[in-house]
């Protein structure tokens, strides 16, 4: 026997069972579920059963099944002893019947899509298989007179119950407001951007200097988000990103990004943003009767990339490169008669990479941007380095790390964000203050887009992380990172100054 076991059992048993309790949770927690269960006796017109009970999104789902005279009823229940009456949660489901012979596959009917509550809390088919068809000794689906229904459950957040994001998932989410729009997405992605966030905490802001209020503002809303234990309330601090970036305008969260990096580099130590989110290109302007000719490297923070008629990320990264035809309104119309040719390469690629989809087209005719709503494909992981100018000192193998969402037209429309935080393959679903445990699928391949999905939505924004930077991008960020002088300054009540807290007001009121 281990020698530490028998010195310290109680201390083991209290590991254990603390171990066994978070296990639970995370068990009830889980937004999928594929669970079976074997009912025996079956047979016509007899008692209707009921399966264990097996939990997703912390609500108690079962199995039925009611044999009618003719045919075998299977349903799935969901919440259904509870008596309040304001519950419901949207949910896909497949009822399967399970086949005795081996690798064949299983009877089996049309996927279940459906919102559940308290007056319609199952939802199945009464005639799921007739009893002719289920006795048949061929089809083996009866074995010692029981049979084995499976069901996979995908739910979303129930509404009407009380959902704790932070107890839930152990993360917070930020409150939505009047014209936040993609604000809450992009400060979750900064904030899990664990290097930023530390290098947010170092800087030296002061709540009486407006040049540094924004830096502030964001110290508070990190040290909210990692330290509190409710979703953090950003109405104090709206107009304060508002005045700085134009929040108000109709830019995009590409826009806003490069416009709060420009307000931040300033405070921060000199390589902070460069060292985290700036990458490099070269271009080579190509004359029909000369060599290249070579122009200095550009230096970015995002890459925006062409998705129209694009299968993947591959195809739009060869699209970017690709060499193209300048006609007389670009470089070089000095030189008459001459073919013009440009293409372009990456000399660097930074440890964060931020990728723009443009997704919006301008259409002359209608006078307005429309959504491209064409299939897109990218992926967990993708390597660059057939688009770099040379191999750098480490591989360019990237993996995803967040992919913002956009559902709406192109002045207004809701944003959600999908997040890895430890680039583990562990996703969760930030919209505004509800924060969720969720599927890989439900992060990347739901976001596609393509009219032909069910899951007709599109990613706007994807940030992928160098595998080789991961520790450094993403380490931890203790509490001891927080300077003592900044928490009494986030404790000061009076941080806002009463005039802007009323300028948000008027703003939300109207």
């Amino acid at each position: 026997m281990d020698y530490e076991l028998e010195k310290y059992p109680i201390e083991d048993e209290v590991e254990e069972e603390f171990k066994m309790v978070e296990k639970i949770e995370e068990y009830q927690l889980r937004s999928e579920a594929i669970f079976s269960y074997t009912f025996e006796n079956i047979g016509p017109n007899k008692e209707e059963q009921r399966s264990e009970t097996f939990y997703v999104r912390m609500l108690p789902w079962r199995i039925l099944i009611i044999p009618h005279n003719r045919a075998l009823g299977v349903f799935l229940q969901c919440n259904a002893d509870s008596r309040d009456t304001s519950w419901s949660c949207h949910a896909i489901a497949k009822l399967n019947l399970v086949c005795y012979k081996p690798n064949a596959k299983p009877y089996t009917r049309t996927e279940i899509d459906r919102l559940f509550n308290f007056n319609d809390n199952d939802y199945g088919y009464g005639s799921f298989i007739t009893w002719v068809n289920l006795m048949d000794p061929d089809n083996c689906y009866v074995h010692n007179d029981s049979i084995t229904i499976e069901v996979h459950v995908t739910a979303d957040i129930p509404l009407g119950i009380q959902w704790d994001s932070k107890k839930d998932t152990g993360y917070n989410g930020l409150k939505k407001r009047e014209c936040t729009r993609y604000l809450n997405s992009v400060l979750q992605m900064l904030y899990f951007t664990n290097a930023f966030r530390s290098a947010v905490y170092h800087m030296q802001t002061d709540i009486d200097d407006e040049s540094k209020l924004v830096g502030f503002q964001l110290q508070r809303i990190f040290h909210e988000l990692q330290f509190g234990d409710r979703p953090v309330n950003t109405k104090p601090k709206l107009s304060i990103f508002h005045e700085a970036v134009d929040l108000f305008m109709p830019c995009n969260a590409q826009d806003f990004l490069c416009k709060l990096f420009h307000k931040l580099e300033k405070h921060m130590t000199e390589d902070t943003i460069p060292g985290l989110f700036k990458g490099n290109l070269s271009s080579n302007v190509k004359l029909e009767t000369a060599n290249h000719i070579p122009t200095p490297c550009e230096s970015f923070y995002d890459i925006k990339l062409n998705t129209k008629d694009k299968k993947n990320i591959y195809d739009s990264f060869e699209d970017l490169i690709a060499i193209k035809k300048l006609d007389g309104t670009n470089n070089c119309d000095e030189i008459d008669n001459v073919q013009r040719n440009k293409g372009v390469k990456f000399t660097s690629l930074p440890p964060v990479l931020h990728i723009h989809l443009k997704c919006f087209q301008y259409d002359p005719i209608k006078n307005s941007f429309t959504m491209e709503n064409n299939r897109f494909e990218f992926y967990e992981e993708i390597n660059l380095d057939q688009y770099l100018a040379k191999s750098e000192n480490t591989p360019s193998d990237y993996i995803l790390y967040s992919v913002l969402v956009h559902s709406g037209n192109y002045y207004g429309g809701q944003y959600v964000v999908f997040i890895n935080p430890k680039a583990d393959g562990r996703w969760f679903k930030f919209d505004d203050d509800v924060v969720s445990s969720c599927r890989k699928e439900e992060a990347i391949d739901q976001n596609y887009g393509g009219t032909n999905d069910k899951h007709n939505s599109n990613a706007y924004m994807l940030v992928y992380i160098r595998q080789s930077e991961l520790n450094r991008v993403l380490g931890d960020v203790p509490e001891n990172e927080v300077f003592s002088d900044l928490i009494e300054r986030l404790d000061r009540r009076e941080y806002v100054p009463f005039m802007l807290e009323n300028y948000v007001e008027s703003q939300e009121s109207n």
